[in-house]
């Protein structure tokens, strides 16, 4: 057990930093909401949550992988937890930084007809 709890204990925190990719990446370079502050915020709260969605799966299948793979050496554990996490956080960076908004709908006042 005590050569499994480090591992563990890393792959928490890759776990953590996939859960940040999202909204984070999002905050710092992607588009602002054209709507108000509240709706705003829910919008991050969504993101962080398929971030947590995806961190827990990676979590999960990475655990099994060490379970598998628990008679071979270290590496073989922890060189697809790196890789995994690597390509996670750039596709998880790369979907925050290039989400796109729909302009809220509003009450269509311009289409008023005279008869």
């Amino acid at each position: 057990m005590k050569h499994h709890a480090p591992l563990l204990a890393l792959r928490a925190l890759f776990a953590a930093g996939i859960l940040l990719a999202l909204p984070c990446s999002h905050m710092a370079w992607g588009n602002t909401y054209p709507g108000d502050g509240q709706e705003a915020l829910g919008m991050i709260l969504v993101f962080a949550a398929i971030g947590a969605a995806v961190g827990l799966a990676y979590l999960s299948l990475g655990t099994l992988n060490q379970f598998l793979l628990r008679r071979k050496p270290r590496r073989w554990t922890v060189c697809p937890d790196v890789l995994v996490f690597i390509a996670l956080v750039g596709l998880l960076a790369y979907g925050g930084i290039t989400a796109k908004y729909q302009e809220p709908d509003g009450p269509d006042l311009g289409t008023t007809r005279s008869e």
